[in-house]
């Protein structure tokens, strides 16, 4: 059984192209606030919500072609792309308790990541011993 026999009228897939549509424009949206998006976790649920934007028309450009192999590549996609959604909260989550611990960001502003690593010069007198004439 094809997926187009599901699809009874013209107007059905009329209606199923406009929801493709749709979809596409809420996907540029998703898209121009992940570029634009003032911080970090509002940039890791754009990207989240442009996965399952991609999902559901990925769905229904399998109902307007008849290819239900679609609907598979959907579902990988979706089980991917939750995987990367955690592991970015993750490695946001340890960047910001370090960042948290670290006391020289709290003093400079910049993050621990940004800095060179710098080691102080030793304060206090030279351990060096001089050498005797």
């Amino acid at each position: 059984m094809y997926v187009n026999e599901l699809i009874p009228s013209e107007a059905c897939s009329a209606f199923l192209l406009a929801v493709f549509g749709i979809l596409c424009f809420m996907l540029v949206l998703c898209l121009i606030r992940l570029i634009k998006g003032p911080d970090a976790p509002n940039r890791i649920l754009a990207i989240n919500m442009t996965c399952g934007i991609s999902i559901a028309a990925i769905a229904v450009l399998s109902l307007i072609l008849g290819e239900p192999s679609l609907l598979d590549v959907a579902l990988v996609y979706g089980l991917i792309s939750f995987l990367a959604v955690v592991i970015l909260s993750q490695v946001y989550i340890a960047v910001v308790r370090r960042e948290k611990e670290d006391d020289t960001f709290r003093r400079t502003g910049t993050p621990a990541w940004g800095r060179g690593k710098k080691t102080d010069p030793p304060k206090g007198p030279s351990k060096r011993r001089r050498a005797e004439p």
